[in-house]
């Protein structure tokens, strides 16, 4: 009967080894996607119609994408989190979307970049589109996944600046930028 006891034991503690390792590597993993919240901040940018002075100069711009302030977004604050708390912030999209006209494109433009400002920084490229496609509403520009934008965003204001190639448009066009930005931010002792 004693040899019985003996061997069972053993056994139920073997049993219990794979579910702590599993449950402690969970954990783990849990504990270290804490620290990243994906936050979308959006902005909005009119694009004058076209005139002849333009045809001449061939002058296009997009305004408007000025004064990114990660820490402003609804996600952002929904976490709790403070500028001072971020360790690393990169971009994971950037979209544009037309809203007016309704049966407006991108067609006006040929290619555009967005690149990362702020004072005492250099400028940096964050996402491009060299040809744009023609009749589409939407882009989804590539992104450059390796810019650390983290310096840009605690510092006092970020500006997205663009560069395009193309014309105005025909009629006043109305964009919507959409970006994404992974922010990694310090949350020490969350995990202990």
């Amino acid at each position: 009967m004693r040899s019985c006891c003996s061997d069972s034991a053993p056994r139920r503690s073997r049993r219990r080894v794979p579910w702590i390792l599993a449950l402690t590597v969970l954990l783990l993993g849990t504990c270290s996607s804490l620290d990243n919240i994906e936050v979308p901040v959006t902005a909005e940018s009119r694009i004058p119609r076209r005139s002849v002075l333009d045809e001449l100069i061939g002058n296009l711009a997009f305004t408007g994408f000025d004064g990114f302030d990660l820490s402003q977004s609804q996600q952002f604050e929904n976490q709790g989190y403070s500028k001072d708390q971020v360790d690393s912030v990169h971009m994971l999209e950037l979209n544009l979307r037309i809203l007016e006209p309704a049966n407006a494109s991108f067609d006006f433009l040929d290619s555009i970049r967005f690149y990362a400002e702020a004072e005492g920084l250099p400028r940096v490229l964050v996402a491009e589109l060299a040809v744009v496609p023609d009749g589409v509403t939407q882009l989804a520009l590539d992104i450059e996944p390796s810019v650390e934008l983290q310096p840009y965003v605690i510092a006092p204001s970020m500006t997205l600046t663009t560069e395009a190639t193309g014309t105005r448009p025909a009629e006043e066009t109305t964009v919507e930028a959409e970006a994404i930005f992974d922010v990694d931010v310090n949350v020490t002792g969350a995990c202990r």
